[in-house]
């Protein structure tokens, strides 16, 4: 537990530079807006690609049978939800939110940084294609769970656009060209000391982001429901992946990256999806901003899982 600490503890304090100054009112919207879309659509897809399509020795292969158990344990969970939320006698289709936050994690600016430090530099090769190819499934059966209850967004314009969205996702689209350049083996030549430049910055920045948007005082204020997702999201979802990773076994490595990656807090942009189909949006805010901050307790746990048990 020891080691796991002193992986994760350089990982905090970073964090906690963003929490600081977003406290001190140095981190403004105007700079997380720009932080947000510098990081995703230039420095993270420069680091997937990089690490694509120069894959380092001993890495894994994609094995199909993870993609099944993740698909199966969304799913799984979405049932789950959707049975706590009709036991409570609730109105499914404006609190479906409550089942979103339970499925989709944020799997890109938490996870990504968690498989390099935690994990390390072989398991993030395999773990950027995973995250890059999980981020869409996650939209996908997210939205679907969505439309399913909501009479009022059951058009299929609403679906292809999101389908048009996730082609043209820059990480989608970094995760493609790095396997086909990685596949036709051809050099980078001076690219690749430009992309390790931006690699370099980028897990750290992503940190800063996610400290920016903390808020530790919605420790004190957690209601049933957002326990009930706490528990889901970062608990219930990983050990359902497990239990299926016994029908449809993966190789250590790709079992450890699945399993990291469903325990991932709830995503931001599951705000954009309540505000997009008129759901729940104070459910939303108070679900992401708890799973956020207890997976700072959860996370380090799942590692120690990870390294003395699986």
């Amino acid at each position: 537990m020891l080691r796991i600490l002193e992986l994760i503890f350089p990982l905090y304090i970073v964090m906690f530079v963003g929490y600081y100054f977003r406290q001190s009112g140095h981190y403004t919207n105007e700079a997380d807006k720009f932080l947000n879309y510098f990081a995703y659509h230039l420095l993270l897809p420069a680091t997937i690609f990089l690490k694509v399509a120069q894959p380092q020795e001993g890495t894994s292969t994609l094995n199909s049978h993870i993609f099944i158990l993740y698909i199966l344990s969304l799913l799984l969970i979405s049932i789950v939800g959707i049975i706590i939320l009709a036991v409570q006698k609730k109105q499914i289709a404006p609190n479906i939110i409550f089942v979103v936050n339970m499925l989709r994690g944020n799997i890109i600016y938490m996870g990504f940084p968690l498989i390099l430090y935690g994990l390390g530099e072989e398991s993030f090769a395999i773990g950027g294609i995973l995250g890059a190819l999980f981020s869409p499934l996650n939209i996908i059966i997210a939205t679907s769970v969505i439309l399913l209850f909501n009479k009022n967004e059951q058009e299929t314009t609403g679906f292809t656009k999101i389908l048009k969205k996730i082609i043209r996702d820059p990480l989608f689209l970094a995760t493609v060209l790095g396997i086909i350049i990685g596949k036709l083996h051809i050099p980078l030549f001076i690219l690749d000391n430009a992309l390790g430049l931006f690699a370099k910055i980028s897990m750290p920045l992503s940190l800063l982001i996610i400290g920016g948007n903390l808020k530790l005082n919605y420790f004190y204020r957690m209601n049933l429901d957002t326990f009930l997702i706490c528990l889901g999201k970062l608990v219930v979802l990983p050990l359902i992946f497990i239990g299926f990773s016994f029908i449809f076994p993966v190789e250590p490595q790709l079992l450890k990256i699945g399993i990291l990656l469903s325990a991932m807090p709830s995503g931001v942009s599951n705000l954009v999806l309540a505000k997009q189909y008129q759901l729940n949006e104070k459910a939303a805010v108070e679900g992401i901003i708890a799973t956020t901050n207890l997976s700072l307790i959860t996370l380090p746990l799942w590692l120690y899982v990870l390294e003395n048990f699986i």
